[in-house]
């Protein structure tokens, strides 16, 4: 699975520990793990005074939809951006070939989400609660590919650990997300898999 969401759950970590008491948090680990069939896609498109990317991550447990819009000005002047993003564990449907990795498809409608508003300088405006929904469908291409990525972090603060083994495929995916539609030649990445994997992350100290 793409390592941006593990990325972000690392930062995401990383600062609460650092936020919470001492007493609180040295030596407390925590564990994620993941084992299943998953689809990933993200796409990008533009228009004269946008510029629009939307990400879709969905599994049997979990669908994550992050979509975000960029404004500009006639002179090309970044005026502003708008993110929508929905991260839940049920209320949509999910479907795939987890033997030849030919197929996946999810839809919802009415997630639950946030839409949050940006100023000129990228600023948070404000936020508020939105329902999201969505349609989109993947066909496999290519080779199914087996992998086994290892990962390892230490800071004077906070270890981290990943590990990974499953098997994965390059796809093209279409559809719409949050009234934008999007096409296979819109994709920037997309990808079908199945995998086993897990990460640890282990405060270490509360002092460099």
């Amino acid at each position: 699975m793409r390592r941006v969401i593990a990325v972000a759950a690392i930062a995401i970590t990383a600062l609460a520990l650092a936020a919470a008491p001492a007493a609180a948090v040295r030596g407390q680990t925590t564990h994620v793990r993941f084992h299943g069939a998953y689809a990933e896609a993200l796409w990008g498109v533009a228009t004269s005074d946008s510029q629009v990317q939307s990400e879709v991550t969905a599994s049997l447990s979990s669908l994550l939809v992050v979509q975000s819009t960029a404004y500009f000005d006639p002179d090309g002047t970044f005026t502003g951006a708008t993110m929508v993003s929905a991260e839940v564990n049920d209320g949509f449907t999910f479907s795939i070939d987890t033997v030849k990795l030919a197929t996946a498809s999810v839809s919802a409608d009415g997630l639950p989400g946030q839409a949050c508003t940006f100023d000129a300088n990228g600023d948070l405006v404000g936020c508020s609660d939105v329902s999201i929904g969505l349609s989109v469908t993947w066909t496999g291409r290519g080779l199914i590919g087996t992998e086994t990525t290892n990962e390892r972090f230490r800071s004077c603060q906070v270890s981290y650990g990943y590990h990974s083994h499953g098997k994965s495929r390059d796809a093209v995916a279409a559809g719409t997300v949050e009234g934008v539609a999007f096409t296979s030649g819109d994709v920037m990445f997309s990808n079908l898999g199945t995998t086993h994997s897990g990460e640890t992350y282990f405060r270490i100290s509360n002092h460099c």
